[in-house]
């Protein structure tokens, strides 16, 4: 009995550690969003749409940061579904811009993965924010 207890203990604190290390990338990639966003609109000659994948970019930083924040202050159910929102919209954001010329070059390709990626870390983190929380008396999610 006081292995087993033991044991629960050890996955309730990694289970902890690696909410928390999901909650610190998910903050920089917001961070790295909003600051792309931001180079983006700054740059100089910066054609239209560029300004506008710019200021997307930049307001999806920011709403994701906010609704993560939100979530991680209590549960809350809309927050999975504003995540998952955002996050369609800002990839058909990014593949509609990047086709400029009807296909896709393999460095546009690269970026657009690497964006996915930052997307799945921040979705992750909300998904996991605004579920049920562990009590010190469970095992895990119910």
């Amino acid at each position: 009995m006081r292995v087993c207890r033991s044991v629960v203990r050890r996955r309730e604190a990694l289970t902890r550690v690696m909410i928390g290390l999901l909650a610190i990338a998910s903050g920089l990639a917001s961070a790295a969003f909003v600051v792309w966003g931001l180079l983006m609109v700054l740059a100089e000659d910066a054609p239209a749409l560029v300004i506008a994948v710019g200021v997307a970019t930049m307001a999806y930083g920011a709403l994701s940061a906010g609704i993560l924040a939100a979530a991680w202050r209590r549960p809350w159910l809309p927050a999975k579904r504003l995540a998952t929102g955002l996050a369609v919209s800002i990839v058909v954001i990014w593949l509609v811009s990047s086709l400029d010329y009807g296909s896709l070059s393999p460095l546009e390709g690269a970026g657009v993965m690497l964006i996915g990626v930052m997307l799945c870390v921040n979705w992750c983190a909300i998904q996991v924010a605004a579920g049920p929380r562990l009590t010190p008396h469970s095992s895990g999610p119910a």
